[in-house]
């Protein structure tokens, strides 16, 4: 049985999931993945940027997917580098997050 605030955190992550895929069957369905906002420009770079787009959406999903199984494993919320728990405000606003915030600059400045 999941603590309430990894139930939270799992209905957090499953309402993002949710939204990235329904954004990814619409917009694959209708074949505009960012909208009317992009219209402008030339066909070669509406479809660099649209196919980025739909790239980065299924980055996300499979980034959600997997921290999903992380809260069924009891591990969600662990960096992966240095085993320390990840706080509540980065998970919040990164709730795919591997790394606290710590790890994750020294992977960014290398």
């Amino acid at each position: 049985m999941l603590s309430p605030a990894a139930a939270q955190q799992k209905n957090l992550l499953l309402e993002t999931y949710g939204q990235i895929n329904e954004h990814l069957v619409t917009q694959m369905s209708i074949g505009n993945p960012v909208g009317e906002i992009f219209e402008l420009g030339t066909d070669a770079s509406n479809f660099q940027i649209k196919t980025f787009l739909k790239g980065r959406l299924f980055k996300q999903k499979g980034e959600l997917a997997l921290a999903l199984e992380k809260v069924k494993m009891g591990t969600y919320g662990i960096c992966e580098d240095c085993g320390k728990k990840i706080s509540g405000e980065r998970l919040e606003v990164l709730p795919a997050t591997k790394y606290c915030a710590s790890c994750q600059k020294k992977l960014e400045d290398g």
